[in-house]
């Protein structure tokens, strides 16, 4: 059987705040590649760092961001989903080979792009050579994508069945642009005390609020939880304005 803990990144923390070079509980859960916690006790608690995550980050700051600087912006789902300005990404694609897998493309396709062997720990792309045209984002694991010729609806903790028939492009809209809660029924099997029967659900599919990330008020843009910018848009708009005007005075030499 495969052995999981050889892929997996566990620490035990006893502090809250980092301590001198040790690292404390707040530092590792504003890590990109924060999983989930377990509270042990008052002074004890495990945080699992997923490593596919160091995969994903590592391949979009040095190999995306890296050449297509600006113009590139990351979609957090779970998964990477980026928005390029470029004339041509298949052809960076073909150019950067060593850094994809392209086993699912098809020999000739129309874009030219090479085959290579399905390979470990590369990027693959979901829509071979079919461009996304649209995309709604609710949260992690909670998304839909609509390419020329196909779609892919997420919704976690929701039923396979339930998103097929019962989640549309529509329900995904709406929850981004007016903000709410969308619930959707399903029967599930229970074990209660050793006792199993089926139970009807009505459970939360999509919902405006990412936590997994903190969002930035009136805007469609994220910060990881820790992010030093957040205070920043904690605090009300007049503070906000006094802290640039002070900073500006002090970089124009004037007196404050």
């Amino acid at each position: 059987m495969e052995n999981v803990d050889n892929r997996k990144d566990m620490k035990l923390c006893t502090h809250w705040e980092n301590i001198g070079q040790k690292t404390g509980a707040t530092a590792l859960i504003a890590q990109p590649h924060f999983k989930t916690c377990s509270i042990f006790s008052e002074n004890l608690v495990a945080i699992h760092l997923e490593l596919s995550k160091t995969v994903l980050y590592g391949f979009y700051h040095d190999v995306i961001k890296k050449h297509f600087g600006d113009k590139a912006s990351l979609l957090h789902t779970d998964s990477l989903i980026l928005k390029i300005y470029t004339d041509n990404f298949y052809k960076f694609i073909g150019e950067n080979l060593d850094e994809f897998d392209t086993s699912n493309y098809k020999p000739g396709n129309k874009f030219n792009v090479p085959i290579n062997l399905s390979v470990l720990g590369k990027m693959k792309d979901e829509f071979p050579a079919d461009p996304i045209v649209c995309f709604y984002g609710t949260g992690a694991k909670a998304y839909y994508v609509k390419s020329v010729s196909d779609e892919i609806k997420k919704a976690k903790g929701v039923k396979k069945n339930v998103i097929k028939k019962h989640l549309t492009i529509d329900d995904y809209s709406t929850v981004i642009e007016k903000g709410g809660v969308l619930l959707r029924k399903m029967s599930t099997f229970t074990t209660t005390l050793h006792n199993m029967f089926t139970e009807m659900k009505n459970k939360v599919a999509l919902s405006h609020k990412d936590d997994k990330r903190y969002i930035i008020p009136n805007t469609c843009k994220t910060l990881a939880w820790g992010h030093s910018d957040i205070p920043f848009y904690e605090t009300s708009t007049t503070q906000n304005l006094e802290y640039l005007l002070r900073a500006y005075d002090e970089l124009c030499g004037n007196d404050v």
